[in-house]
């Protein structure tokens, strides 16, 4: 995982842990203990290699048993370790969240990464203590800064992704029909506003080779478009999304409707490329932007 993604510092260290298998559909069905050895541990969880990936018919990972059971519920862990230089065992319930075949040097067949889930508070704070008393100082201020940074950029682009700018960018787009799937030419027009949700196209007309831009046939039938955006400096990226309101525009000019547009399908990485070009740029407070 990319530093400043992680929650918790990870603190390297060996330790023998003991693991028991539970099915997650009945927790009374369990393996004995099984053996491996702890790499890193966190306050989220930890990671321990094991030449064991299940025992009889109890797996760590039982994915492939969800497409054949409808009652499917993913197998737990069960842990109990002691930390080096304490007696005093720890035992707690566990999700299995990754594994990775480990290399030719290493002691262990496979690696699996686990994830807190039953852990009792004395317990957490015994396991927070040690860490930062065991921990590399500065590795510690470095993680801690790293999620510092992280956790700000997170807030900012979650109130960047909100905010609709005024934009006046070129767009083209098509209208497909719902009912049949048909599109109408590519029509060329501009936005008015942009956010990383949706935006307000200018358009000259709400319908085009017989397809309107909101309707098919009924209001029950709304179609959808396919709309490509140019952001200055960055490839065109196109989305898919659906008119949610339209009015007509009052002033004399090219266009003649506002158009709401939300936005039903579009890649994470043009979300941020959205996000990047916002930041900087003026709200539209008027109003148009969040109708529907």
């Amino acid at each position: 995982m990319e530093p400043g993604k992680r929650q918790h510092y990870r603190l390297p260290l060996q330790s023998p842990v003991a693991f028991k298998i539970i099915r997650g559909k009945n927790s009374d069905e369990r393996t004995p203990p099984l053996n491996g050895m702890i790499k890193d541990i966190s306050l989220g969880g930890l990671q321990f290699g094991t030449n064991t990936l299940n025992h009889g018919d109890l797996y760590i990972f039982n994915e492939f048993e969800r497409t054949k059971d409808r009652a499917f519920k993913p197998n737990l862990l069960l842990v109990r370790f002691s930390l080096p230089g304490e007696e005093e065992p720890f035992i707690i319930y566990c999700q299995p969240r990754w594994s990775d075949r480990g290399e030719i040097v290493d002691s262990y067949e496979f690696y699996i990464g686990v994830k807190f889930i039953k852990v009792k508070q004395e317990d957490l704070a015994r396991l927070q203590d040690y860490i930062q008393k065991h921990g590399n100082e500065a590795e510690l201020k470095k993680f801690y800064r790293q999620k510092q940074e992280a956790d700000r950029k997170k807030k900012t682009e979650e109130i960047l992704i909100q905010k609709y700018v005024l934009a006046t960018l070129p767009i083209r787009y098509e209208i497909i029909s719902s009912k049949e799937g048909k599109r109408s030419r590519v029509i060329n027009a501009v936005t008015r506003n942009l956010s990383a949700f949706g935006l307000c196209a200018q358009v000259e007309n709400m319908d085009a080779d017989g397809l309107h831009m909101v309707f098919n046939e009924t209001p029950l039938n709304r179609n959808t478009l396919q709309v490509e955006i140019a952001i200055p400096k960055q490839k065109p990226f196109s989305v898919t999304g659906e008119v949610r309101w339209f009015e007509r525009i009052s002033e004399e000019g090219k266009y003649n409707y506002n158009v709401g547009i939300k936005f039903l399908k579009i890649a994470e990485k043009d979300i941020k490329t959205i996000v990047d070009y916002i930041k900087d740029k003026p709200e539209d407070l008027s109003g148009v932007s969040r109708r529907g």
